[in-house]
């Protein structure tokens, strides 16, 4: 079949200057400029470096926030024929992936095109660029600023879509793993709750560690210091100096922390309380939202490769401790 492939929509003023550690800020509207969808955009900043990956994942920049879409070809179809639209929140525990994680798109206009869907992957920030916080719900770094960028596309969505072809009154959300946890909490913030009908929700919950959780901040403050600027006295001063830092200055800085911690909950960024997109708790959020259409499930084996992970390392470890004690027994 034929179909037409959007690549690097943007959706939201590029988060940099002035703009990295804010809310995300929409775009101003320009009717006689033309984007060339012609290409990938370059994938949001990682928490760490990723010299070693391969070369498409290691092009990363602040200017990310872009959408790519896909949508049947329909020259000779009437406007008012509009299709239903599956929204694409990838995973990677907030830290790591990109919207390239869907690049099959033989397999997307198999699955989707095909039964006219029309299907948009959505970009937003991760890793300390968009879930730092310094944990003061009134104050100015209160974090969660991948959220927001979700809430932005999602508000792109619902305005300009009807020029793909899409239906703004049926829009589906996807994610499985941590982005399935962020579409439930997207279902329920009052911010985003109604930018959507539907969702798919696959191997992720608001009621785990990962949703939300307060050691954000100790990791914050800890990277902060590493770049020398929490001797800051306000928080503005604070974004300020974060603000005139490099980017490898942060992946030095993370380099110092760690990428992970030892321990099952092993991400330090994501998610936290701040009294603002995530105005109450959880269970106060769910009982004020009207519910609508959800599929629930499970990916299989999900946490598979982290798990094996961690088990090496223990039984590394295990290993060392017992040479070591051998070596002592034998001198």
């Amino acid at each position: 079949m034929n179909v037409d492939i959007f690549f690097g929509i943007p959706y939201a003023q590029p988060p940099v200057g002035d703009l990295r550690f804010e809310k995300t800020v929409p775009l101003i509207q320009n009717e006689t400029q033309t984007i060339y969808a012609l290409e990938q955009p370059k994938v949001c900043v990682q928490h760490h470096r990723m010299d070693n990956w391969t070369w498409d994942w290691y092009q990363y920049s602040e200017d990310c926030l872009y959408l790519n879409l896909f949508s049947p070809h329909r020259i000779e179809e009437k406007v008012e024929n509009l299709l239903p639209i599956l929204v694409l929140v990838y995973t990677g525990g907030f830290e790591t992936q990109s919207m390239r994680r869907y690049k099959d798109f033989e397999d997307i206009g198999r699955k989707y095109l095909s039964k006219g869907i029309l299907v948009i992957a959505v970009q937003f920030r991760i890793g300390f660029l968009g879930f730092s916080s310094i944990g003061n719900p009134h104050q100015q770094l209160a974090g969660n600023f991948g959220y927001w960028d979700i809430a932005e596309a999602l508000n792109w969505i619902k305005l300009n879509v009807k020029a793909f072809g899409g239906d703004p009154e049926r829009i589906t959300l996807f994610g499985y793993s941590a982005g399935s946890t962020a579409v439930t909490t997207l279902g329920i913030s009052p911010h985003t709750r109604d930018l959507f009908q539907q969702s798919i929700q696959m191997s992720g919950s608001i009621f785990t560690s990962r949703a939300a959780n307060d050691r954000v901040i100790s990791v914050s403050n800890h990277l902060f210091t590493e770049l020398g600027c929490i001797s800051s006295s306000t928080t503005e001063q604070l974004k300020e100096c974060l603000k005139t830092k490099d980017i490898e200055e942060f992946f030095d800085a993370m380099d110092i922390i760690g990428s992970t911690i030892p321990d099952v909950n092993y991400d330090i960024f994501g998610p936290i309380m701040d009294n603002d997109f995530l105005p109450k708790e959880f269970t106060e959020l769910i009982n004020e939202t009207n519910p609508k259409p959800t599929i629930l499930g499970i990916t299989e084996m999900d946490p598979l490769g982290y798990c094996m992970f961690c088990y090496l390392i223990q039984m590394f470890e295990m290993s060392i401790s017992s040479l070591r004690r051998h070596s002592q027994s034998v001198i």
